[in-house]
């Protein structure tokens, strides 16, 4: 006999393994506001113009996704991989980029405003410096 617990495990686990996992998939203008997606898979991901606004995303990865013109307006993104993600346009309003990692991301026209970028890694372009933010006052100066 099948212990129905054991299967109810099961398959909440694989549920909520499939249900994380995007990688290299199409999108584009989905609608995920408010879910909570941390540890999520993203990479190579196409998530141009997609609702991502109050989205928990802590420790996503997010490397190489396609964020252009994405909405992630007070989204939670603690230590997610932005690594070469694309985030221009990307509306980041008041969101929560404390840790992340920021190297060779895409920044062009990005709303930054009222984001906290403490502890951040961010690479100048057309350098090899990497930056890590400690102080949010100090990087606007």
């Amino acid at each position: 006999m099948v212990d129905e617990q054991r299967l109810r495990t099961a398959v909440r686990s694989e549920f909520e393994y499939l249900i994380k996992h995007f990688e290299g998939a199409d999108l584009k203008d989905i609608d995920l506001s408010g879910a909570d997606l941390t540890n999520a898979d993203f990479l190579n991901a196409d998530l141009r113009h997609a609702d991502l606004s109050y989205a928990c995303l802590k420790h996503a990865d997010l490397t190489n996704a396609n964020l252009e013109g994405a909405n992630l307006k007070r989204a939670d993104l603690r230590h997610a991989h932005l690594t070469w993600a694309n985030l221009r346009g990307a509306n980041l309003y008041g969101a929560d980029l404390r840790g992340a990692n920021l190297i060779g991301a895409g920044l062009l026209d990005a709303n930054l405003e009222g984001a906290d970028l403490r502890h951040a890694r961010i690479r100048i372009p057309d350098t090899k410096v990497v930056v890590v933010i400690e102080d949010v006052e100090d990087w606007w100066k």
